[in-house]
């Protein structure tokens, strides 16, 4: 068994090559699907194209393995630059955080289209923003509280369970500080935590394993690439310096339910990619069966 973002060779709209995509991860002996299309801007699916797209996977015998969300937004390295006019859960004007709101309830309806309990999210900390502009953390938080209390009921019902995951360029300090002010707020049954190996790397954070250390019990969705240390090049798990082993015993012991999901992008049409990625995952996945 094996989970693959459904990305993994590019992000068409174009139907016949979406549906081409699936066919091939299918054809290759994937098991599941991480739906990873549209996971920035504001895109909104309709109704039919959720219907599409499980009748895709129902076609191909393949099973969803979560959702990942959009905050509505791009924001630049520096996470500072964001486009005021969209869809944004985070933002202090009423309107765009309830259509950023909005925007969220669409992708917790599309998980529950495509037969999965799990969305993944990225919630930026603008720490710069906190550190030039007093208050600004309070207002910040302030937007999201609102946000994830609305949120909450909406989510419950459907079984669906937010997962929110590290992102790459913020010092672990300050991921570490919003992910224990949301899990302190919000219970495992509503609210978890997605690692993303590839950008633990990138934060170059002291000990790459810290945050899933710290958040095991919630670590109910996992990211699984690698790479050098210096961009995200979503790599195949093994290829690059993460601590697979170390990873492996976390995964183990947390409420992560297998199959291993990678989070990687084909880097050669000439080789065998698909071949070597499912090589790839059934060596992870027999490493975390070993611990667990």
């Amino acid at each position: 068994m094996l989970a693959f973002n459904s990305d993994w060779n590019g992000e068409s709209k174009n139907i016949q090559e979406l549906e081409a995509t699936l066919r091939e991860l299918a054809e290759a002996g994937m098991t599941h699907i991480h739906w990873c299309h549209q996971w920035s801007g504001d895109y909104l699916y309709s109704t039919y194209e959720m219907i599409q797209i499980r009748r895709w996977l129902d076609r191909y015998g393949l099973k969803a393995k979560g959702v990942h969300a959009t905050e509505g937004h791009w924001m630049d390295e520096e996470l500072d630059t964001v486009d005021p006019n969209c869809k944004d859960f985070t933002s202090p004007n009423e309107l765009n955080r309830l259509a950023g709101v909005e925007l969220l309830k669409n992708r917790v309806d599309l998980a529950v289209a495509l037969g999965t309990d799990l969305i993944v999210l990225h919630l930026h900390p603008p720490f710069h923003m906190f550190n030039e502009q007093p208050g600004s953390r309070e207002r910040f938080y302030q937007a999201i509280f609102k946000t994830f209390d609305e949120m909450e009921a909406y989510c419950k019902v459907r079984g669906v369970r937010v997962c929110l995951e590290n992102l790459q360029g913020i010092p672990n300090e300050h991921q570490i500080a919003q992910f224990d002010l949301m899990f302190n707020r919000y219970d495992k049954s509503y609210m978890g935590f997605c690692f993303d190996t590839g950008h633990a790397l990138i934060s170059k954070a002291s000990a790459p394993l810290e945050l899933p250390e710290r958040y095991w019990e919630r670590m109910y969705f996992i990211h699984l690439s690698d790479n050098w240390g210096d961009y995200d090049q979503h790599a195949l798990p093994f290829e690059g310096t993460f601590d697979w082993t170390g990873l492996a015993k976390w995964i183990a012991k947390s409420p992560y339910e297998l199959p291993v999901t990678l989070e990687v992008s084909r880097n050669d049409e000439n080789e065998p990619f698909l071949k070597k990625a499912q090589a790839s995952g059934a060596r992870l996945e027999e490493l975390v069966r070993s611990y667990r």
